[in-house]
């Protein structure tokens, strides 16, 4: 039979054995981008909140900038798997586009942390990180996708490149999920009275999208 150890020998035998240890590294960082709506913290901060050293941290990610990329590589592709689901269970592009742009809304605020980094400047300008690149594209070339089927039914605008229309779209979403998450403006009831500096101006997310469709259609139809 095994003795049982102190308190304190329990919690330091115990400290290095997680079942999967970046998934926590991930999902930590996730919340405290989250609650401090910022990347400010060091790796050993993410660590001790997982509860394992700070070396035990750096043998999964070199640095905290490669941490912050897989978290923000992961989100991509899980936003990804969510807009090819969502064309998949559309009749038509416009319909497609209108369920993509409701549940890009709902990622965001399921997955605000994740949400954060993944438009974070820094990490793909450098090229260090290609696989995050290539998830970050993947999404919008499936956007691009719809568009264009859209344009070959003459359901869409032809004014216009598919790339270009997807990135009007993608802008529009972005900002105002951007705007909600930022508590800048807000989704629900709203407490009487005129909007101002204490009462966030009242959001619509239908109408929000309605509007980004509308921008679709041929000029004057």
């Amino acid at each position: 039979m095994t003795p049982e150890l102190p308190p304190a020998r329990r919690k330091a035998a115990g400290k290095f054995h997680h079942g999967d240890l970046p998934g926590a590294l991930l999902a930590a960082a996730s919340a405290l981008i989250a609650e401090r709506r910022s990347a400010e913290f060091s790796l050993r901060e993410v660590a001790e909140r997982v509860g394992v050293s700070h070396t035990a941290a750096y043998r999964h990610f070199a640095s905290k900038r490669d941490l912050l990329a897989e978290l923000a590589c992961r989100g991509f592709q899980r936003l990804h798997r969510e807009m090819v689901a969502d064309r998949a269970g559309s009749a038509t592009p416009e319909a497609a586009l209108r369920v993509m742009g409701m549940n890009y809304v709902s990622f965001a605020l399921a997955e605000p942390g994740a949400y954060r980094i993944m438009f974070h400047v820094d990490l793909c300008a450098t090229g260090a990180h290609p696989a995050l690149e290539k998830a970050a594209y993947d999404g919008f070339a499936e956007m691009v996708s719809v568009i264009a089927e859209g344009q070959a039914a003459r359901q869409f605008r032809q004014d216009r490149r598919p790339d270009e229309l997807a990135t009007a779209l993608w802008s529009a979403q972005h900002g105002y999920t951007s705007l909600l998450l930022d508590g800048q403006i807000a989704e629900g009831e709203l407490p009487p009275g005129i909007p101002g500096f204490d009462i966030a101006p009242p959001a619509d997310r239908a109408l929000m999208v309605q509007m980004m469709l509308a921008g679709l259609k041929t000029p004057g139809s």
